[in-house]
């Protein structure tokens, strides 16, 4: 159409919005909304991408059709000269006059509340950055990391806890560098982790002993009791599964026929579902459990360990597990390290590596590879392999 202010007063809104281009510069358009309301628009084809783009201008009422054809023809040509758009330029400026923490508040914090479950987590490893997060990505340096680094030292604070804040804080800064809120990340391969122990001489699991002492406790306990101690610490030792996804778990999750065990995504560390099997001594717990909380033919619960009322889970079990672990007379033996029982029996039991990370849930390999030690499988096999050359 050829715009004037005759013949755009003429066009009437229909049950769908659409566009007008203009006959004059060909990359304006004007939409018109099912409401009547009409918006100037420029069209283009990123010279770069080559993707087509659609910028607002202005609503109609703000520029005449001269005003909106000269600054189209304006856009168009900065687009052409400079190969970006002038309004990706203008916010990727802005972006790196803003300071670390300005681009957190303003962009990473609300993707992480909108798809991370450990968002809380996150944000608070980011705010122990203090000063470095009133800088801007230019003006933050290796330096700055180093000496954040020496003083967190100097404060007692252990070395695993200064690389999972470092974590976080690349973690922001490849998110930011990815959706080019920032050119790059400053510090990309140029900070060095600080040196852990081995993680493989820390996991903790239970010595033959230990477990013996561990069970006769629980069972003595359980007389009294009567509670879902027992059953959870059985169910535990026998799946590995983690304490959050346990407490959260619902009767539904269980399917009794097949002997397996549902983990709802929304209960899951990486939250995604997996299903996971229960042995005997598992399946055994939590039929036992089901036939104490049931009155009437129905579980008094959704959840199969319920909090103070039926409506929620069981939130904490620290005192009955610390109390347990002092009657066995078990030191430095926390929840967790069931998990880690379960994967080193496994271990030592000879079943493969990749097996165990299916049982774990685990996302990567390198997590599970820390068990690797205590299998004699993969080391009998590799040097079984070197008899073949001597027959």
């Amino acid at each position: 159409m050829n715009f004037t202010e005759t013949s755009i007063s003429k066009i009437q809104p229909q049950e769908a919005r659409y566009d007008i281009p203009d006959d004059k510069i060909k990359s304006l358009y004007l939409r018109v909304e099912p409401s009547g309301v009409k918006t100037w628009y420029v069209y283009y084809r990123h010279p770069v991408t080559r993707r087509r783009m659609r910028r607002k201008i202005a609503p109609l009422e703000q520029l005449t059709v001269a005003q909106a054809r000269e600054y189209a023809k304006n856009y168009i040509a900065k687009v052409t000269l400079t190969g970006e758009d002038p309004i990706d330029a203008a916010k990727k400026q802005q972006n790196r006059a803003a300071t670390l923490q300005e681009l957190i508040d303003t962009h990473y914090a609300p993707w992480l509340r909108a798809n991370r479950r450990g968002w809380k987590f996150t944000l608070e490893c980011l705010g122990h950055f203090g000063e470095c997060l009133t800088k801007t990505v230019d003006e933050l340096t290796v330096l700055d990391i180093e000496k954040w680094q020496a003083e967190r030292k100097t404060e007692g604070h252990k070395n695993a806890t200064i690389n999972r804040r470092m974590t976080a804080l690349n973690a922001f800064l490849n998110w930011a560098t990815k959706r080019d809120i920032i050119p790059q990340n400053p510090l990309r391969g140029r900070v060095e982790r600080q040196r852990e122990t081995d993680f493989a001489r820390k996991i903790r699991y239970l010595s033959p002993d230990e477990r013996t002492r561990l069970l006769a406790a629980l069972k003595k306990r359980d007389a009294k009791e009567r509670d879902y101690l027992r059953t959870a610490v059985l169910v535990s030792l026998n799946t590995g599964i983690r304490k959050g996804s346990l407490l959260k778990l619902e009767w539904d999750d269980i399917n009794w026929n097949l002997k397996r065990l549902h983990l709802r995504a929304e209960t899951m560390k990486a939250g995604y579902a997996r299903t996971i099997p229960l042995n005997k001594v598992a399946l055994k717990a939590l039929t036992d459990w089901r036939k104490r909380t049931t009155e009437s033919g129905v579980p008094i619960s959704s959840y199969v360990f319920p909090g103070q009322s039926p409506a929620i889970p069981l939130k904490d079990t620290k005192k009955p597990w610390n109390n347990l672990l002092k009657r066995a007379g078990i030191k430095n033996f926390s929840w967790h390290c069931m998990r880690h029982d379960f994967a080193s029996q496994l271990a030592m039991m000879g079943v493969d590596i990749l097996t165990i990370k299916e049982l774990l849930c685990h996302e990567n390999i390198k997590m599970t590879l820390v068990y690797a030690h205590l299998s004699p499988l993969h080391t009998a096999t590799a040097t079984n392999r070197l008899a073949a050359l001597y027959k």
